[in-house]
């Protein structure tokens, strides 16, 4: 009698197994369905067809349920561009998450082009896009596309945005209004990192202090762009009738071409750094502001975001906004009494001494916390399932950026 209720119970058992995944497929479909429904609506004129109801991807889609009722599946991350005409520098797999200490390091990266239709997002680098045939000719219903890109509205000339509308479901660029931000630094806490690994060696600002007896030299400017939508260089021309300024690279007189030198020499012989952003954007503070000048132990004099945007994410104290003064030669008399009085200067860099602050340079993509957001938001079951309707009309120069400074108004003032 035992072994019969026993025998029953087992079959129970299997019966309700069986109806349990014969229902999870049948969602699976259903999904399946109702996304290619959604996407073919929206992206009826992107010319990207959604990979039809076939035998290839509900196999996929089937096998990665099953498998995850009992293992955790990774997200796989197809990096489908270069990064400015170059690898993006992290290996295919999933070491980069474990290095990188994510709290959600369950992913896998990959540059293998010919996996497009099994991986569950496509990374596209829109620098090295000139148009939507660059992209990917089909797509599934449950990969996440994603808009990257670093330069601000104005440095994107070889696109027509109103091509990609419909296409893309996150972005991630430096501005907070992103799906997935990529600011190109950001404070950290020092203690949460892990120091000793050779990835955040050199991305990390850590507590040294500026050697000022060694810095003879005024302000520096590394700058090849030598014609800015923002017009800085007149500002510094007018700058440079105040005070001395070295312009390293194709707009000036001095040369330095290994990084590494550069840098040293900008730590060792001057006190300030013209980190001047080619763009009056939201937001827009590049590696300019965190890597040159923060990196190398030398003030920050900027010019680009209003000093409400820096003041957000910069070091508190640790930068001077030309917005402070009314025209070039007063900053420039700020500048000579500043660098006459070493301890008003050090005081620039007192944020250095607070316990457990830290500067991460993000944008270079080997080094970034991005992958860690990535993956995360990948994982993440509340983050919707979201269309990019009006991509032209979000990232536009209307929109993000301001043509003008505060000053630009009145260029005979200068």
């Amino acid at each position: 009698m035992m072994k019969r209720r026993h025998t029953g119970l087992q079959c129970n058992r299997l019966h309700w197994a069986t109806l349990l995944v014969l229902c999870m497929l049948t969602w699976i479909s259903l999904q399946i369905t109702l996304n290619i429904s959604h996407y073919t609506t929206i992206n009826h004129e992107s010319n990207i067809t959604i990979l039809p109801y076939n035998t290839e991807y509900i196999s996929y889609m089937e096998d990665r349920i099953l498998v995850s009722q009992h293992t955790h599946a990774p997200k796989v991350i197809l990096r489908w561009t270069k990064f400015y005409g170059e690898s993006w520098g992290v290996p295919d797999g999933s070491d980069i998450f474990k290095q990188l200490g994510c709290r959600q390091s369950n992913c896998l990266l990959t540059d293998d082009r010919s996996e497009v239709m099994l991986v569950d997002a496509v990374l596209v680098h829109m620098r090295d896009v000139s148009s939507l045939n660059d992209l990917p000719p089909s797509r599934t219903p449950h990969q996440r596309w994603i808009f990257f890109l670093l330069e601000s509205p104005y440095h994107i000339p070889q696109l027509n945005l109103s091509h990609f509308n419909g296409v893309f479901n996150w972005t991630s660029t430096y501005s907070s209004e992103s799906d997935i931000p990529s600011p190109y630094g950001h404070i950290m806490n020092l203690s949460a990192t892990s120091i000793g690994d050779p990835l955040h060696t050199s991305s990390i600002i850590h507590h040294s202090e500026p050697s000022y007896s060694t810095k003879s030299r005024m302000a520096a400017w590394f700058v090849t762009n030598c014609k800015a939508s923002n017009s800085r260089e007149k500002y510094i021309q007018a700058l440079r009738q105040h005070i001395a300024v070295d312009i390293y690279g194709p707009c000036g007189k001095h040369k330095c071409y290994d990084e590494e030198q550069c840098f040293k020499m900008l730590q060792q012989r001057y006190r300030f750094y013209l980190s001047f952003e080619n763009s009056n954007c939201h937001e827009y503070i590049s590696e300019k502001f965190w890597q040159n000048a923060l990196q190398n132990n030398v003030i920050p004099v900027v010019f680009g975001a209003s000093k409400l945007e820096y003041s957000r994410v910069a070091p508190p104290g640790s930068f001077i906004h030309v917005d402070d003064f009314p025209t070039p030669q007063h900053l420039a008399r700020y500048l000579k009494v500043l660098s006459k009085d070493v301890k008003k200067y050090r005081k620039y860099f007192d944020w250095k001494k607070t316990v457990g602050a830290a500067v991460d340079v993000r944008f270079r993509p080997r080094l970034s916390k991005y992958w860690c957001d990535l993956c995360e938001a990948l994982h993440d079951k509340r983050k919707p399932v979201s269309i990019h309707k009006y991509l032209d009309k979000w990232w536009t120069v209307d929109r993000q950026c301001n043509q003008l400074s505060e000053y630009d108004r009145s260029y005979g003032n200068y």
